[in-house]
Parts: structure tokens; C-alpha cells; sequence
């Protein structure tokens, strides 16, 4: 699976560091949103964290400072453009300009995908387990029928750039900013998660998919167009192209897609 990241918590310095690198995509550019929580059990102090590619010099370092008060929980995220090759890196944590060693970690991110056709990269926003079996299916299948591997050994098969990418996240640490969904070409979100979100939360996937994103919100529980929840949450009203109704899908133009099964090797 194309999906990359991790999710842990470290203590030390009277700090409890979370940090949450799950995330699909990316593969092909965007930038990677890496979301930390720190809760401060000492005194207000200035923290630095800073992210730095491993593999090659001439990547950028991302890097935010924060003050945080005494017993408070502060959020962020570091959002590292995935340019170039190298997948590794090292988030460290400084206080007033010193490292706290115990805080660092070694990451990994999507290597620079730049042969063979891109995947639909497909993160899936939920508090609970979500199979996205047949979402995959469908999608390694339209990209078979437009890219056919040219012999045993080559293309997808030795390759992988049919295998699957997507990630499941729950919704407690998500990005606030637009931009760090741009490695994506799909979110997937129920009605009732993305009631819960926050305004900024809720607004960052918005303005994603106004630069050109695609959202999925399933278990609408109604048709699309009766669904005034729907309505208010995507903000159609204001933000409607061409009318302040919704325009159901014709299904008589619909075009079948045959599943293709591949073997052990990826044929």
C-alpha cells in the first residue's frame, strides 16, 4: 500500500508529544500534512519543531514555533512538500532552541512515484474501520484498462504503481489548511463525521475541493438533493456554479467497468 505514516506519542521533558503521519498520497507531489499534538505539563515555554528530509540535502526543512501555556494542549501541522526522491526523515523537537533527544522520531514518507501511471491516492475520514476493498478494486481496475503492462517482469507488476493507496484516519487530527490535501485525488467522509468536524476543519476540505479535489460523502441517508444537512454542510447555496439545486447523475449514460483479477504477479 502506497499510504505511508504512523501514528505514536513520546514523553519527555514534562511534554507528551502525539504525532499522527498517516496519509495517502503524495507520491506525485502535494504536500504531506504531518499533525502533532503536545500537551505542556511544565511551565509555558517555546517549542520548535522541525522536519528534515534525510536522503537529500537540497530538500526543504520544514520547521513552527509555538508558545505553549502551562497545562495547556496545543495543536499543529507541518506541512513538507514532497518534491524529489527521499523518503525519510527526522522531526525534532526543540525548547527555546535546544533539542529534547527524547522527542525525536524517524518518519517515512511517499518516495517521488515518477514512472509509471499515478494511483488514485483515497483518504477515507472515519472514527471507525472502513473496508475499502471494492473502492480499490474499481480503481486498480480503470487504471489496467488504460495502462496494460507490455511483458511479465515489467510494468505494474515489478512496479506496483497499480497497488493500492488509500488511508483511513479518524477525524480528531485533521488538517486546517487546504493545501496539505493536495498529494490526494479523493476524501471520503459520512454525513455525520463531517457535521462534527470543526468550521476550519470542514472549510479546509472545502477549499480543496474547490482547487479541483473530489468529495465523497456517503450515508447521506437520503437523496442528495432533499438532504438540507447535505445543503448547509457543503455550503451550496453560496457556493453553487450553476443553480442552488442539486443535479442528480444520469444513470443511462453511466459506463459499465468490467473488474480486472490479477494474478500473484500482478498480470
Amino acid at each position: 500500500v502506497h499510504a505511508a505514516g504512523e501514528e505514536y506519542s513520546r514523553q519527555a521533558a514534562d511534554l507528551v508529544l502525539t504525532v499522527d503521519g498517516r496519509w495517502a498520497g503524495c507520491g506525485h507531489g502535494g504536500y504531506y500534512p504531518l499533525r502533532i499534538k503536545v500537551a505542556n505539563r511544565g511551565l509555558e515555554r517555546n517549542l520548535t519543531f522541525r522536519f528534515t528530509r534525510e536522503m537529500s540535502e537540497a530538500l526543504p526543512t520544514v520547521r513552527r514555533s509555538i508558545r505553549v501555556a502551562q497545562n495547556a494542549t496545543a495543536r499543529l501541522t507541518l506541512s513538507i512538500p514532497c518534491v524529489g526522491d527521499g523518503s525519510f526523515g527526522t522531526l525534532s523537537v526543540y525548547q527555546d532552541g535546544r533539542l529534547i533527544k527524547q522527542l525525536s522520531e524517524t518518519l517515512s514518507l511517499p518516495d517521488d512515484q515518477g514512472y509509471g501511471s499515478p494511483r488514485p491516492a483515497l483518504l477515507i475520514i472515519s472514527p471507525t474501520n472502513v473496508d475499502a476493498d471494492y473502492f480499490e478494486s474499481a480503481a486498480t481496475s480503470i487504471v489496467s484498462a488504460a495502462y496494460s503492462p507490455t511483458s511479465a517482469g515489467y510494468g505494474y507488476g515489478a512496479y506496483g504503481t497499480i497497488s493500492e493507496d488509500h488511508q483511513i484516519v479518524g477525524p480528531e487530527m485533521l488538517p486546517d489548511s487546504w493545501i496539505d490535501y493536495t498529494g490526494l485525488d479523493l476524501v471520503a467522509i459520512s454525513l455525520k463525521t463531517l457535521a462534527a468536524l470543526s468550521v476550519e476543519e470542514r472549510t479546509a476540505i472545502l477549499k480543496w475541493v474547490h482547487s479541483g479535489g473530489n468529495l465523497i460523502v456517503y450515508e447521506v441517508g437520503e437523496p442528495a438533493g432533499q438532504s438540507q444537512e447535505l445543503t448547509r454542510l457543503l455550503e451550496l447555496n453560496q457556493h453553487a456554479a450553476l443553480g442552488p439545486v442539486w443535479e442528480p447523475a444520469n444513470l443511462d449514460v453511466r459506463e459499465k467497468i468490467d473488474i480486472v483479477n490479477r494474478d500473484e504477479s500482478g498480470n
